[in-house]
C-alpha cells in the first residue's frame, strides 16, 4: 500500500524555536486526529492570499483619479469644443476643484465631496456685497455634473453621484440679471473711462462692446483679419462664439472710430487686445476683472496687487458688467423702434422655437445694418459733445404727454451729424 506523505512545514529556525515547532506539530496531530486537514487548510490560505494581491493588483491598475480622468474629460467635445478651448474650466477646476478632489478615486467621489467644493467657493465672498459667488459655485457645480457624466457614460464610473443635488443645494436659483445703463449713465461712464487709469486699450474695449453688442471673449479673441474696414465688417469666426455659429457685426461710423483708433494700439500685433509679450491674446477674464476691481463697495479696500482706483468706473449704485454693457446695446436698439427680432439676431441668438427657425429664415440684414447703424449714432451722440443737448431735449420730450413726445429716433436722427459731417457707409 502507497502512503502519501504531506508535509507541513512549521517555520524556519531560528524565527520559530524548537519547542514552539514541537508545539505546533502537537496542534497539527490533534487536528489530523479529529478529522482535520492543516496541510490543505495552509494551501487554501496561501491561494487565498495570491487572489487577493491579484485582485489588489487588478483595482489599483483599473484605479483612476479625478485629476486623471479630468484630463481625459478636457479632450473630449465638451470643454474642447467652447470658444476658448476649454482654458476655463481648466483655470476654475486648477483653482478650486483639483486641490480638493484631484488624488481621489473617482469611483469614490460622492455627492457631498462636491459639494464640499462649491462650499469652499461661496466662502471667498466679500460680506455685506450682492456678489456672493453663487453664478460662480453653480457654474463649477455644472462643470463637474458634466465631467462626471461623460464618466457614467464611459462606464468608468457606475452613475452620476451628483443627479440627486438640486440647485438650489448648490448655489440657489439665480434671477437672471436685467441691469441697463441709460443715456445719462453711458454719458458719465465714458467720462469716467477716459479719466481712469485705465489703459486706452480697454477703455476702447468696453466702448465697442457696447457699440456691437460682443461678448467680452468674442472681443478679447478678435483679430485684425476678421475686420474689413473697407466693407465696414466684422466677421467673427464661429470658434469664437458662444454658440458655435459665424456672426457678422455691420460696423457704424461709431465703431469704426473706435476701432481705428484701437488699431493704432494694436494693429501691429495679430490681436485687437495682445497680452503685454504681444505673442496671444490677453487674459480672457482681464477686462471684467478690470471693470470689476473699478467698483468694489464704498469702503472695501483694493484687491491686493490690483488697481487702488476702487470706485473709478463706479457710474451707478450697482456695478455694471461688460455682458451688462451688451444687454444695453440690445436695450438700446429696442428704445430705437426696433423689434426683439432684429436686437436678438445682432446678438447673435439662436431662435429656440423649432417651428419658428424651421419657417422664420429672414435674415434682415438690412435691418440689423441699420439697428447698428442707429445705435452708433445714439452712442456718438452722448459720448460726445453734443450729449448735453441731446439729454436736455431727451428729458424734456419724457416729460410730455405721450400724445406729444418725439420717438427717441427721431431726437436721435435730429441731434446726430448731418450726412455731409459723416464718412458714409461703403
Amino acid at each position: 500500500m502507497n502512503l502519501v506523505k504531506n508535509r507541513l512545514p512549521l517555520g524556519h529556525f531560528p524565527e520559530v524555536t524548537v519547542t514552539e515547532a514541537r508545539k505546533e506539530a502537537q496542534q497539527a496531530k490533534s487536528d489530523i486526529a479529529r478529522g482535520a486537514d492543516p496541510v490543505g487548510e495552509r494551501k487554501a490560505e496561501a491561494e487565498r492570499k495570491v487572489e487577493q494581491e491579484k485582485a489588489r493588483e487588478r483595482d489599483e491598475a483599473a484605479r483612476v483619479t479625478f485629476a486623471q480622468f479630468f484630463e481625459t474629460w478636457m479632450l473630449s467635445g465638451g470643454p474642447k469644443d467652447r470658444s476658448d478651448g476649454g482654458a476655463e474650466v481648466r483655470r476654475s477646476f486648477e483653482a478650486d476643484v483639483l486641490p480638493l478632489l484631484g488624488k481621489k478615486d473617482i469611483r469614490e467621489i460622492t455627492g457631498p465631496d462636491v459639494l464640499k467644493v462649491t462650499t469652499a467657493i461661496k466662502a471667498r465672498a466679500i460680506p455685506g456685497t450682492k456678489n456672493t459667488l453663487k453664478r460662480t459655485s453653480n457654474k463649477v457645480f455644472s462643470d463637474i455634473r458634466q465631467m462626471l457624466r461623460y464618466a457614467a457614460l464611459l462606464h468608468v464610473i457606475p452613475a452620476d453621484p451628483t443627479a440627486p443635488i438640486p440647485k438650489s443645494a448648490v448655489g440657489g436659483t439665480q434671477k437672471p440679471r436685467k441691469r441697463v445703463l441709460d443715456f445719462f449713465e453711458i454719458n458719465r461712464l465714458n467720462k469716467m473711462l477716459a479719466a481712469s487709469s485705465l489703459n486706452r486699450s480697454a477703455q476702447l474695449a468696453y466702448l465697442i462692446m457696447l457699440s456691437t453688442l460682443c461678448r467680452v471673449g468674442e472681443f478679447t479673441l478678435g483679430e485684425w483679419e476678421e475686420i474689413n474696414f473697407d466693407i465696414r465688417e466684422w466677421n467673427i469666426p464661429k470658434e469664437h462664439t458662444k454658440n458655435g455659429l459665424p456672426h457678422k457685426v455691420f460696423l457704424s461710423d461709431y465703431a469704426i472710430m473706435l476701432f481705428e483708433e484701437l488699431r493704432t494700439i494694436s494693429g501691429h500685433t495679430k490681436w485687437f487686445m495682445p497680452n503685454r509679450l504681444e505673442n496671444g491674446h490677453l487674459d480672457l477674464k482681464a477686462l471684467t476683472k478690470h471693470a470689476r476691481d473699478r467698483q468694489r463697495p464704498e469702503g472695501h479696500e483694493p484687491t491686493q496687487g490690483r488697481t487702488v482706483e476702487t470706485r473709478s468706473l463706479a457710474s451707478s449704485d450697482e456695478p455694471w458688467t461688460p455682458h451688462d454693457l451688451r444687454r444695453t446695446g440690445s436695450t438700446t436698439m429696442q428704445e430705437l423702434d426696433f423689434i426683439p427680432e432684429i436686437s436678438d439676431r445682432c446678438l447673435n441668438h439662436l431662435e429656440e422655437e423649432q417651428l419658428r427657425s424651421t419657417y422664420l429664415v429672414f435674415k434682415y440684414e438690412q435691418q440689423m445694418q441699420e439697428a447698428w447703424y442707429l445705435l452708433g449714432d445714439a452712442l456718438e451722440i452722448v459720448t460726445g459733445p453734443r450729449a448735453g443737448a441731446f439729454l436736455k431735449a431727451y428729458t424734456a420730450n419724457k416729460s410730455k404727454h405721450p400724445r406729444d413726445q418725439l420717438r427717441v429716433r427721431t431726437l436721435v436722427e435730429q441731434h446726430a451729424k448731418k450726412t455731409d459731417e459723416r464718412s458714409q457707409p461703403s
